[in-house]
């Protein structure tokens, strides 16, 4: 049976501050030494009073890189698009080559093959507050053979915090981003303040599902967006496949 959270108050303690605490928070059956040597990801929280503005404390997080990603053997660029070729065989998108690829773009698609090689993987901060390069950019498509999604890959991908809480529906409307169907992995503040464009490309309206391949979701992967500015949303569909929630 499907895992359901329902109102947004539930979201947003669920998903939308996710902090990070211990990996055997949710990991099932995994232990905390199955889920490093699995994800490469280790959490530690330290509290520190007053360190951000008008907050009486804030999570600082010491992690490893993310998801266990294979080495680089090659880099190239192709059709606008950086490119890592990795030991394994297949292909981490590292961001965008702004000499070749088009300022006035507003769609941008992530092939699901570059020389042959699956593209897997987007790499951390691949995307992050890309509108500042692109401000006509209002579409990203991926493939559904992505299976991990870094830390910070769609961070301010749209816009930033304060244009966000700014936007109406109808604008908010016009961006849209797809969680890919085989996606296993989504990193530490991996869609940070654009959620919005997740909730666009749902089949039923105030409901967000997410794939049924995803195994770990980062802290803050989906920060300051789920529960408080998706307008309307009522349920967020968990996958029966999570191993591993931050909370």
């Amino acid at each position: 049976m499907k895992k359901h959270i329902k109102s947004a108050i539930a979201l947003f303690s669920a998903l939308a501050m996710l902090s990070c605490g211990a990996l055997s928070a949710s990991a099932g059956n995994l232990t905390e030494e199955q889920l490093i040597d699995k994800y490469g990801y280790r959490c530690e929280i330290s509290f520190q009073p007053g360190l951000v503005s008008g907050a009486d404390w804030a999570a600082i997080e010491r992690k490893d890189a993310g998801a266990n990603i294979s080495e680089t053997i090659a880099s190239g660029v192709k059709n606008g698009l950086c490119y890592d070729e990795l030991a394994d065989g297949s292909v981490s998108i590292t961001g965008v080559d702004f000499d070749t690829f088009s300022a006035d773009a507003t769609v941008l698609t992530i092939p699901e093959e570059i020389n042959g090689k699956p593209v897997k993987v987007i790499g951390s901060h691949a995307f992050q507050r890309l509108y500042q390069a692109l401000p006509e950019l209002r579409e990203i498509a991926l493939p559904d053979s992505i299976e991990i999604i870094s830390d910070f890959a769609f961070s301010n991908v749209f816009c930033n915090f304060h244009t966000s809480i700014s936007m109406t529906d109808t604008e908010k409307s016009a961006y849209r981003i797809n969680l890919p169907k085989n996606v296993v992995f989504i990193g530490y503040m991996a869609f940070a303040e654009n959620t919005f464009a997740i909730a666009n490309t749902q089949q039923q309206k105030n409901v967000i599902t997410l794939p049924e391949s995803l195994e770990y979701i980062s802290s803050y992967a989906f920060s300051g967006e789920i529960g408080t500015r998706v307008e309307g949303l009522i349920e967020v569909k968990m996958p029966n496949s999570l191993v591993f929630m931050s909370d």
